[in-house]
């Protein structure tokens, strides 16, 4: 299981049907497991996505804590031969407290049971560091496989469209190392919604998620720099660059 977790307005639900429409395409079957919208909602957003030729997904909604709702879904995987599922979102799926270790130890024994690979979508913490970790218990982070942290920045409207940037930061990986930032430009039009992809050290809105590291890379595509200029310029001290710079 990975989890991708943001802030309300990141997106995440519209990446995530986004991610498994593209999936579906490729042949791979997908499911929606849904605690949120209605299935209405995403057949609208799908049309948007991919146009009249949408691909099939498989909807399930469900009314039940996730542990309740386990064998009926197991039933859907076995029955359509789902490959890879989202589940959407884990606080509303939760049969308890997020910020229980116990919660999320059954949630994710009951996604073993399940048996296929799968995207959850979580929120985010208020406190400092929040954008480190999915909200509730630190075994959420401690039992996904991977997490990515969703950043959308401030919309950009002229009368006929609106674009965000969306910004994904891969937080953990267990099998492998951690990934470099994905962006995607996210146009809005009345009749179409397209992402396609950009560079989140491109956006302004986005450095704050960045590592220095990373933000000394997108700073330094101009030409060298003095340690000293560089420092000010994204706000870090000059014995840490110099460091990373080592």
């Amino acid at each position: 299981p990975s989890i991708l977790f943001g802030d309300g307005g990141a997106v995440k639900s519209y990446f995530a049907l986004y991610l498994i429409g593209r999936l579906a395409e490729r042949g791979m079957r997908v499911a929606l497991f849904d605690w949120e919208l209605a299935g209405e909602d995403h057949r609208v957003r799908l049309e948007l996505l991919f146009g009249k030729a949408m691909p099939k997904i498989t909807y399930a909604r469900c009314e039940r804590p996730f542990v309740y709702e386990v064998d009926r879904l197991r039933r859907i995987v076995r029955d359509d031969q789902i490959e890879f599922s989202v589940f959407d979102s884990v606080a509303f799926a939760c049969d308890g407290p997020p910020e229980a270790a116990e919660i999320a130890g059954r949630y994710f024994r009951a996604v073993r049971e399940i048996g296929i690979g799968s995207l959850h979508i979580a929120h985010i913490n208020k406190g400092d560091n929040g954008d480190q970790k999915p909200f509730g218990s630190v075994f959420w982070h401690n039992g996904a496989r991977s997490t990515w942290f969703a950043k959308a920045s401030e919309p950009l409207k002229t009368d006929k469209e609106t674009t965000i940037t969306l910004g994904l930061f891969n937080r953990k990986v267990n099998l492998g190392p951690v990934r470099p930032p994905l962006g995607f430009k996210v146009t809005f039009t009345d009749e179409r919604t397209v992402f396609g992809r950009t560079d989140v050290q491109d956006c302004p809105d986005m450095a704050e998620s960045l590592s220095i590291r990373q933000r000394m890379a997108a700073s330094l595509r101009r030409g060298a720099m003095k340690p000293r200029v560089l420092a000010a310029e994204i706000d870090a001290k000059e014995e840490t660059v110099t460091r990373i710079a080592r």
